[in-house]
C-alpha cells in the first residue's frame, strides 16, 4: 500500500512539474516592441560636442520604464563617449531596466579607434540564444558630406519567447538614398538566411510617406506593423519635421506570424530625451497553422506579382545564388 501511494505521489508531482515547466508561447501571446533612436544620449538638441553627462540617458530610461516593453531596439547607441561620461550606453540603460542586452559598434571615431564607438542595441525581457552583428558593406561617398561615409549595420538576437524562437533586429540605415538602397538589399539578404520569424526595428532614414526604393525593398520581404495595426496612432517620430512626413522609424514583421493590435509614437512625457520619439507596437502570436498558411499565401501572391513583372520586362530578377529576394518567405517558415 505504501509503495502504491509513493508511486502515485511521484507521478502526481512529476505531472505537476511537467505541466508547470512546459512553457510555449500560446496563440494570442502579446509582445510589446519599441524602436528608439536615443541620439547617443545627447538629447533632442543632439549636439555631439556638448557635455551632457547622463542627463538624457536617464530621461531615456524613464521613457522606457513607463512603457514596460518586452523588446527594445535602440539606434545611435554609443560606448566610451566623453560627453556622456564614457558610459557604455546600452549597458547603462539595460541595467536600469533589468533586461538582457546586446550591442555592437558599427563605426568608431577617435585615436586608435577607441573613442566614441557607435552602433545599435537590442534589449529583451527574454533569454538571448544567439547574438550576431552584420556590418553593411555599402555606404555613401565622402563628397556627400556629413556622416554619409559612416559604416552602418544590424544587431540581431535570437530570442526564446516562452519556447518560441524569434529573431529581433535593430538597424540604422545611412544616406543618401543610393546608400540606403544598397544597405536594404544587404539587410534582406541577411534576413533570408534566418530560419525563424523576424521582428525588425530601426531608424531607416527614409520617410514613410515617400515609400522610397529602400523602404520598398524591405517592405517586399516584411510587413510594416503600422499598416497591419488594428489601432494606428500618429507617427511623428522625428523632431523638427512636419507631422505628416516625420515617420522614419519603423517596426517590420514576418508576414502572417503576428497580428498587430496597436502602433503609435510615444515619449511625450520626456520630449527632450532624444531627437526621435519611440515607436511602440503591440504584437500577438497568430495561430501556428494559420500563420504559416498566411505566409505561404503571401509568398505565392508576391511570386505571382514578381513573375508578372518579369514577364513584362522580359528578364529574370534574382538575388545571390539564383534565388529571388522574395524567397525569404519560404526560408522563414521552412522546417528545421
Amino acid at each position: 500500500m505504501f509503495l502504491i501511494s509513493a508511486v502515485f505521489l511521484a507521478l502526481f508531482f512529476t505531472g505537476l512539474f511537467i505541466t508547470s515547466g512546459a512553457s510555449f508561447a500560446q496563440d494570442g501571446t502579446a509582445i510589446k516592441v519599441i524602436s528608439y533612436n536615443i541620439a547617443c544620449g545627447q538629447g533632442s538638441e543632439n549636439n555631439s560636442a556638448k557635455y551632457v553627462g547622463t542627463k538624457f540617458l536617464d530621461e531615456v530610461v524613464k521613457v522606457l520604464k513607463n512603457e514596460k516593453a518586452d523588446l527594445i531596439g535602440m539606434q545611435e547607441v554609443d560606448d566610451n563617449r566623453f560627453t556622456t561620461r564614457f558610459v557604455k550606453e546600452d549597458k547603462y540603460i539595460a541595467d536600469r531596466l533589468g533586461m538582457f542586452y546586446f550591442w555592437h559598434e558599427a563605426s568608431t571615431v577617435g585615436p586608435f579607434g577607441q573613442l566614441n564607438k557607435h552602433g545599435n542595441a537590442v534589449l529583451s525581457e527574454h533569454k538571448m540564444l544567439k547574438k550576431e552583428f552584420v556590418k553593411y558593406k555599402a555606404h555613401g561617398k565622402s563628397s556627400d558630406g556629413g556622416a554619409a561615409t559612416e559604416t552602418r549595420g544590424v544587431s540581431c538576437a535570437l530570442l526564446d519567447i516562452k519556447g518560441t524562437k524569434i529573431n529581433f533586429l535593430s538597424t540604422h540605415l545611412g544616406f543618401p538614398e543610393y546608400a540606403r538602397v544598397a544597405q536594404a538589399k544587404e539587410l534582406v539578404e541577411y534576413i533570408k538566411k534566418l530560419k525563424d520569424p523576424v521582428i525588425l526595428v530601426g531608424d531607416f532614414n527614409t520617410k514613410y510617406s515617400d515609400k522610397s526604393e529602400s523602404y520598398r525593398i524591405i517592405n517586399a520581404a516584411l510587413d510594416n506593423a503600422y499598416e497591419k495595426a488594428k489601432v494606428k496612432g500618429a507617427l511623428n517620430t522625428a523632431h523638427g519635421m512636419t507631422p505628416s512626413k516625420a515617420c522614419i522609424d519603423f517596426v517590420f514583421i514576418t508576414p502572417g506570424f503576428f497580428s498587430v493590435e496597436k502602433v503609435e509614437a510615444g515619449g511625450n512625457e520626456y520630449n527632450t530625451a532624444s531627437d526621435h520619439r519611440p515607436v511602440k507596437a503591440i504584437l500577438k502570436f497568430n495561430k501556428g497553422v494559420a500563420a504559416k498558411a498566411a505566409a505561404i499565401e503571401t509568398n505565392a501572391e508576391n511570386e505571382e506579382r514578381k513573375e508578372s513583372v518579369v514577364k513584362d520586362a522580359g528578364t529574370a530578377e534574382t538575388g545571390s545564388g539564383g534565388k529571388s529576394i522574395l524567397d525569404i518567405q519560404k526560408n522563414l517558415f521552412k522546417g528545421k
